[in-house]
């Protein structure tokens, strides 16, 4: 009997020591998922995160390729404004056309740079040349825009290209 009682110690034992691998394997298959889980999250956000920079890269990539286009549109609204006076029907039109415009362009996260009058900031805007005045209240400023800049969302994609009074 002593025998059978000591037999039955081995095999509980045996079993405890079992149950115990059989519970570290498992708190491991357990931790091995929470961290698969959450290597899957910060996976799912890093590739959402990437999807919505390439967008916003495509969109700054067409606003470039169109950006001299614009450009010359606001030139031409400029040329039409003078010939034919703002109060003119074709004027109104055409400001109407680029007013919504603007407003695609800035509903779609972009922003003109229109400096003209402003103080040079090399942050967003590209000297072309300088030009001397006489005005020391012109000096430092932009007295003339070449080509509007754009901005994404806070940042430059492209500067206004102007001329700056010395």
């Amino acid at each position: 009997m002593i025998e059978d009682i000591s037999r039955a110690n081995e095999v509980i034992l045996k079993l405890k020591k079992a149950l115990n691998e059989k519970n570290k394997e498992s708190l491991q298959a357990h931790n091995d998922y929470v961290y698969l889980l959450a290597d899957f999250e910060n996976f799912k956000k890093r590739s959402e995160a990437m999807l919505n920079e390439c967008k916003e890269e495509g969109k700054a990539d067409v606003i470039l390729k169109l950006s001299e286009t614009i450009n010359e549109l606001f030139y031409f609204r400029d040329v039409v404004f003078k010939s034919l006076g703002q109060e003119n029907d074709i004027a109104k039109g055409f400001s109407i056309i680029i007013e919504k415009l603007q407003k695609s362009l800035s509903d779609s996260g972009f922003l003109l740079i229109d400096p003209l009058n402003q103080n040079f900031d090399p942050r967003y805007h590209h000297i072309a040349y300088t030009q001397k005045v006489e005005d020391d209240a012109l000096k430092g400023k932009v007295i003339k825009v070449l080509s509007k800049g754009y901005m994404q969302n806070g940042k430059v994609i492209k500067p206004a290209v102007v001329v700056v009074g010395v």
